[in-house]
Parts: structure tokens; C-alpha cells; sequence
């Protein structure tokens, strides 16, 4: 890229190019920039002599006219990041909100797609339940392959809400029992 002031100029906003006082509608076309170069792997601006690249910014002549592939929405806040007028260009706040709206809807879109194209996919996947062995309860094999019961008491320790627990297996029932016995 070109450099201009320590800033390339590719990235510039044209009011920082006329050498005006910038803020953040200024960083606001950078990031439009940025956004375009990310979503198109490519910046709208192209010259290998630094006056030309220049002048097309100011110009402002690639950007009226994105590329349609892309979401509206993106399209749209590429556009509006990028306004000829600083005045016109959204603050960051409202970049912000723009985008988080455009992501649902795209999230949205996409999940509408997903269901039409196959609506069990949105269904999580979940393994095949495993066969029932039904046992009578009273069988001697029913009490060997159980585990021991364990009791479990919950009290409200205090009114700060802690809760204390405690649990008991038979097995360490029986030793006490055996040392008080």
C-alpha cells in the first residue's frame, strides 16, 4: 500500500486525505475498509502510483457499487461506514448495533435454510437408547449387581442460602454400627 502522514492510504478517509481535522468518522471508513477487505479478499482501490490510489478515494468512485454476492446487510454497513460525508457515518455504537442485527438475521437465514433443506438437522443428535433389561426386583442376581443406597440430606445452613450435604452409604452405616455395637 501507499503511505501518506504514516497512514496508508488505501485506509484513509478522504477528509484525512485533505488534510481536515478527523476523528471518529474517519476510523468508521478505515473499518469499513477493513470489513470490505475482509469479506471480499480485496481492497476496492487499486493503483500502483500513490497520487492515482489516492484520487480514487477522494473520488470515491469503487464503492457505490458493491458486489451482490454478498448480504444486504453487510453490503449496506460496508456502504454506510464508508459515506462520502463524515456526518453520514454511523459512530461506533451504532456500527455495532447494525452488525449484531445482521448477524441475527444471517443467523436466522441460515438456520431457516438448514430447516428447509433437511429438518432434522436441527434436532441434536443423540445416541440410540440403550435395550431395557427388565429384572424382578426380588431376585437374588437384582440385589448383587445393585449399588449400595445412599442417603443424601440437604439442610439449609443458614439464611444466606448455604447448603451443607451429607451422604451416607449403608456399607459405612454398618461400621458404625459394628463400633457403637
Amino acid at each position: 500500500g501507499h503511505v501518506h502522514g504514516g497512514y496508508a492510504v488505501e485506509f484513509m478517509a478522504p477528509e484525512r486525505l485533505r488534510g481536515e481535522e478527523s476523528d471518529e468518522p474517519a476510523d468508521m471508513w478505515s473499518a469499513g475498509l477493513v470489513l470490505y477487505a475482509m469479506c471480499y479478499g480485496d481492497l476496492p482501490y487499486h493503483s500502483d502510483d500513490p497520487a492515482s490510489c489516492r484520487q480514487q478515494v477522494m473520488s470515491h468512485v469503487v464503492l457505490t457499487g458493491l458486489p451482490e454476492w454478498r448480504e444486504k446487510e453487510l453490503r449496506r454497513l460496508i456502504s454506510s461506514l464508508t459515506a462520502r460525508e463524515p456526518v453520514a457515518r454511523p459512530t461506533a455504537v451504532e456500527a455495532e448495533h447494525v452488525s449484531a442485527q445482521a448477524r441475527c438475521r444471517c443467523q436466522a437465514d441460515a438456520v431457516a435454510r438448514a430447516a428447509v433443506r433437511s429438518p432434522q438437522s436441527l434436532l441434536p443428535s443423540l445416541p440410540p437408547p440403550e435395550p431395557l433389561e427388565l429384572m424382578d426386583a426380588s431376585s437374588p442376581l437384582a440385589r448383587e449387581q445393585s449399588p449400595p443406597s445412599k442417603i443424601l440430606r440437604i439442610a439449609s445452613a443458614s439464611s444466606l442460602g448455604e447448603v451443607e450435604a451429607l451422604s451416607v452409604t449403608d456399607d459405612a452405616r454398618e461400621e458404625r454400627n459394628a463400633v457403637e455395637g
